[in-house]
């Protein structure tokens, strides 16, 4: 048997933009949106949050799913595969993705540590100076 063979994306030099966002859906049979960067509603994923809805997950979960296929959607337009089209190979690159993507928070968090490293040697300092 021949294995496809795939190409190797550079992960690590992946710039994925920030393009689409979720907004506020039309009611509650569809409490939230994604829509791409000109705005228009991705009628799919739409189809599958008013699923979800009629399934009685809450409003809040809902979001929570549109903003992670928000973020599968942002990847796959990247890497310039088709939804419909994503295989084994896009998820794996996504999670490889998701893991290596420096997140805002994790910059913040790094800062903070950053910082109460350094007052903590700068006590130590202090206390070894008396």
């Amino acid at each position: 048997m021949v294995e496809h063979q795939q190409a190797v994306r550079p992960i690590a030099r992946l710039a994925v933009p920030r393009v689409g966002r979720v907004v506020n859906g039309p009611d509650s049979s569809l409490p939230w949106l994604v829509v791409g960067d000109d705005g228009a509603e991705l009628t799919e994923v739409s189809e599958y949050l008013r699923q979800a809805s009629a399934s009685d997950f809450s409003a809040a979960s809902i979001k929570s799913y549109a903003q992670a296929i928000l973020r599968w959607s942002r990847f796959l337009w990247t890497v310039e595969v088709a939804w419909y089209r994503a295989d084994r190979a896009e998820v794996r690159d996504f999670v490889l993705w998701m893991r290596s993507a420096l997140k805002p928070d994790d910059l913040q968090r790094k800062r903070a540590q950053a910082v109460i490293q350094d007052r903590l040697a700068d006590d130590r300092k202090q206390d070894e100076c008396r």
